[in-house]
Formats: C-alpha cells, structure tokens, sequence
C-alpha cells in the first residue's frame, strides 16, 4: 500500500496559478452563448412580423420618428415598408395645431414608394387596427 504525502498534496494547492486558459475559455463559451442567442432573437422578429404583411404598423424609432406602412420585407438587419407615411405637426396660428402627413418617396421616383428602417433604431412596433385614427388620416389623404 503506497504512502499518501499529505503536506506535499496541500503544498500544491496552495501554489495554484491562474492561467490564460481560466479566462479564455470561459470567454469563449459565454461569446458562443450570446451569438445563438442574438440570431434567435433576429429569427423571431423576422417570423413573427411576415405573418401580417397585408396589415399596417406603426414603427417608432429612437429618433423620435414614426413610420406607418406596410411590410414589404424583414430580416435580422432590417425592414421595409412600403405604402409608408410620418406625419408632422404643422402650427396653424398661434394655438392649434393639424397633423401633416407626408408620404415617403419623392414625387420624381414614384411608384417607388417604400422606406427601409434598421432593427438597431426601431423602439418598438405596433400593428394598426383598420378603425385607428391613423388609418383614416391615410384614407383621406389619398
């Protein structure tokens, strides 16, 4: 039966050193984690926003901005909105105020008519009922 050196055994524990490979991998690992994570989330928005094409959002950016349209294409990066409009509030006199609206494109490049916004500036989104006021200032725009 072999002898076990005790004091010897609890001298190399105490001489433990911390190496690269104690930050790296779990480095490695958590990087790994976030990058699957990132591309499911991607993958929800583009799935869960394709299903109501025919229907109008309203997307509000970080810049205070609002576009309504329709949703022409999503992916991880992007979305585009065609039939798009953002409306402006517009003084009239001293106290009232009217809303503006103002269809995205220019007069000169129509038919286009669509607008691409970055997921990274989109605060969040809503699909608009058909008996929403913005959908009756947009009907009567037309």
């Amino acid at each position: 039966m072999p002898i076990i050196d005790i004091p010897a055994m609890q001298q190399r524990r105490q001489g433990y050193r911390v190496t690269w490979r104690t930050f790296v991998i779990p480095l490695i690992a958590f990087a790994v984690v976030l990058a699957l994570w990132g591309s499911s989330l991607a993958s929800f928005f583009t799935l869960h926003i394709a299903q109501y094409t025919d229907d109008r959002y309203a997307f509000y950016l970080d810049t205070g901005n609002v576009f309504y349209g329709k949703v022409m294409a999503a992916g991880p990066g992007s979305v585009t909105l065609t039939d798009a409009y953002t409306f402006q509030a517009v003084s009239v006199g001293e106290t009232s105020t009217n809303n503006l609206q103002a269809q995205t494109g220019n007069p000169l490049t129509l038919p286009e008519n669509w607008v691409t916004l970055n997921w990274e500036h989109v605060i969040f989104y809503e699909r608009i009922g058909e008996e929403a006021s913005v959908q009756k200032l947009i009907r009567q725009g037309r």
